[in-house]
């Protein structure tokens, strides 16, 4: 059997102010063929948090329902 992977899109070069939230869109090049489920890593919780960690994507989608949020906590 072979497996075809999927693109995970992730946003770039995203700006904040510390206490702004905005979304963090994570979307699939392609449908997923099966519900799949995203772990998303900070490296640095100092100066931005996520809302939501893992994002599940369900099959035949190629977005989670609820988009996740990062919030600034501080400038760096």
């Amino acid at each position: 059997n072979v497996t075809a992977l999927n693109t995970i899109n992730l946003p770039a070069g995203l700006s904040l102010t510390p206490g702004q939230t905005v979304s963090f869109p994570v979307t699939l090049a392609n449908p997923a063929s099966a519900t799949t489920t995203i772990t998303l890593n900070n490296a640095n919780t100092n100066l931005v948090t996520l809302s939501s960690t893992p994002v599940t994507i369900n099959a035949g989608a190629t977005a989670p329902t609820t988009q996740p949020t990062i919030t600034g906590v501080a400038s760096g």
